[in-house]
């Protein structure tokens, strides 16, 4: 499954605001971080494993492998790391969607399968991935207490500013 450009950008007009974000800059990180097929549509599909992060902070967790792993590693449009969505509460949310059956089942929301069924649930609903990369990047804007540049720096970890010329170089060009 994937999105294009339009649909993505539709979403962000939708959920940027009650994020307090114009819909340009939103939209301008899902178009940072998203990758794209050969057409140039959003593939959500897209993850990648942050090998030092997994070293550094979630191999030392007292979670399953597989849970460790799946944390350490981006998702989707706004390549949001697993550990990322743990902080803001994605995987708790996700399970208290579940019938209660299911959540005896999954046994908790950070299990090794209830992490795979949200991280599955997450790439395949666009307006999931928007409101939970929203909701990160106000947590990173607020901790920046409303610098740009700063809270690029720290949704990327770049420091040295060329992040935040390629956000900008995208929010300048959407209309």
């Amino acid at each position: 499954m994937t999105f294009t450009k339009d649909e993505v950008y539709k979403v962000c007009k939708q959920i940027a605001p009650a994020f307090g974000f114009e819909p340009k800059l939103l939209y301008a990180f899902c178009l940072q971080e998203g990758g794209k097929d050969q057409s140039g549509n959003f593939d959500p599909s897209v993850a990648r494993l942050e090998q030092g992060f997994y070293r550094r902070y979630t191999e030392p967790m007292t979670y399953a492998t597989t849970t460790e792993v799946l944390l350490s590693a981006s998702y989707g449009i706004l390549q949001m790391m697993g550990e990322s969505l743990r902080e803001v509460g994605y995987f708790e949310w996700y399970y208290q969607q579940q019938l209660p059956r299911l959540q005896s089942f999954l046994g908790n929301p950070l299990s090794e399968i209830a992490v795979a069924k949200a991280i599955n649930f997450y790439c395949d609903h666009l307006e999931v991935m928007v409101t939970w990369g929203a909701r990160w990047l106000k947590k990173k804007f607020q901790l920046a207490k409303g610098d740009l540049k700063l809270t690029c720096q720290y949704w990327n970890g770049d420091k040295t500013g060329k992040y935040y010329k390629e956000v900008m170089e995208k929010y300048n060009s959407v209309k």
